[in-house]
């Protein structure tokens, strides 16, 4: 396996995987962070 390819495969896989958590994780803490907001109120 070529390592073009490899980087490839990488940049094609774990970038949409690692942004897909990334969204995932901030969407969590506003949900949190709106619910807390709203039980102060």
């Amino acid at each position: 396996m070529e390592v073009s390819v490899l980087k490839t495969f990488l940049e094609l896989v774990l970038i949409p995987f690692v942004v897909g958590v990334a969204t995932e994780v901030v969407a969590d803490w506003l949900i949190q962070h709106v619910k807390d907001k709203g039980d102060k109120k």
